[in-house]
């Protein structure tokens, strides 16, 4: 696995690792370095809202119950096996709806495609079928209507 490092210097000493200069220049560094994730990229929102929920009592006094997201599942579930506040307080997730409406959209759209021939034997183009504009409407339903 490839690891990720937000830390630039890094890079420019990479070539000299092993060195004694090195060695003390990643002493001093350490105490310096404002690196926050050393790991995937792809896991660096997971431990950054995990780090969030962590903290949110000792800084700030409060508990979110609430998660924001955006439909990344891993994200949240990393909150959820987590148990910021122990298993008695449970965090919900709350979706984007922006983002439902583009998962909405794009997999109407791929089953479009998909699909030549619906059960009854007309084109799913055809009269009373799936065009792209009831694609539109269908995705800007749940936009003004969202408790439906």
């Amino acid at each position: 696995m490839r690891k990720y490092v937000c830390c630039k210097e890094y890079d420019s000493w990479k070539r000299r690792k092993g060195s004694p200069a090195y060695k003390k220049w990643k002493i001093l560094h350490d105490k310096e370095c404002l690196k926050k994730h050393d790991g995937s990229a792809g896991m660096m929102e997971n431990v950054g809202i995990v780090r969030i929920f962590q903290n949110s009592l000792s800084r700030h006094s409060v508990r979110y119950t609430s998660y924001y997201g955006n439909g990344d599942s891993k994200t949240f579930s990393s909150i959820t096996v987590f148990h910021p506040y122990g298993n008695d307080i449970l965090v919900s997730k709350i979706e984007c709806l922006g983002h439902v409406q583009k998962i909405i959209g794009t997999r109407l759209r791929k089953l479009k495609q998909m699909i030549s021939k619906l059960s009854d034997g007309k084109s799913i183009g055809e009269k009373g079928g799936l065009f792209d504009i009831m694609i539109d409407f269908i995705t800007t339903y749940w936009k003004c209507n969202p408790t439906k």
